[in-house]
C-alpha cells in the first residue's frame, strides 16, 4: 500500500498514538456481527475499560455520518477514526496516519463499510471545518458473519492496548 505504512510494531504506533488520543475525539466504526469488521469497536471498548485516560469516544458503528453534528459541536481540533480496513499486507497489521486533506485515499485504502472512507472524511471536513483527521486502522482477515475477531486482530488490539497503558 504505497503512501501508507502498516506495521505490527505496537511500540512505534503507541508512542505517537497516545499523544493524539489524549487531545482528540475518537470515532469508532464497525459491525460486530461481521467478525473482524468489529475491530474498531472492540479496540475502543478496551480503551475505555482499561482506564488509559481517554474519555471522548463516539461509538458510531456503521453510521459515521450520523455523528457529524456531534463532532462539530464538540469543537475539537483532532478526530481519530478507528476502523477495520483493507489495504495492509497482513491481517493484524496496524495503520496510524494523519489524513492530509489533499491525500488521495482510495483505491489504496478501503474501509470495510458500504460508504467509502474518502466520502466520510470529505463530508466531515466540509461540515466541521479545520479539523485534523487521523486514521487508526486494523487490517482484517475475515468479515464473514460471526461474533469473534480473528486471532491476528485480537492479538494486535490487545498488544496495542497494553502498550498504550505502558506509555500513558
Amino acid at each position: 500500500m504505497s503512501g501508507f505504512k502498516c506495521t505490527r510494531d505496537v511500540g512505534n504506533v503507541a508512542g505517537s498514538l497516545i499523544k493524539v488520543l489524549k487531545k482528540s475525539l475518537i470515532m469508532c466504526l464497525g459491525n460486530e456481527l461481521r467478525m473482524d469488521d468489529g475491530a474498531g469497536l472492540v479496540f475502543c471498548r478496551k480503551l475505555k475499560e482499561r482506564n488509559i485516560g481517554i474519555t471522548k469516544i463516539i461509538f458510531a458503528y456503521t453510521f459515521p455520518l450520523a455523528y457529524v453534528d456531534k463532532i462539530r459541536d464538540s469543537k475539537v481540533k483532532d478526530l481519530v477514526i478507528v476502523d477495520a480496513i483493507y489495504g495492509c499486507k497482513e491481517p493484524g497489521e496496524i495503520l496510524f496516519t494523519k489524513l492530509d486533506p489533499l491525500m488521495i485515499i482510495e483505491p489504496e485504502l478501503v474501509s470495510t463499510h458500504n460508504i467509502p472512507l474518502k466520502l466520510v472524511i470529505d463530508y466531515i471536513r466540509s461540515e466541521c471545518g479545520d479539523l485534523n483527521i487521523y486514521l487508526l486502522g486494523f487490517q482484517v482477515r475475515n468479515v464473514d458473519f460471526g461474533l469473534e475477531l480473528s486471532p491476528e486482530l485480537t492479538k494486535a488490539i490487545n498488544n496495542l492496548i497494553n502498550e498504550l497503558r505502558r506509555v500513558k
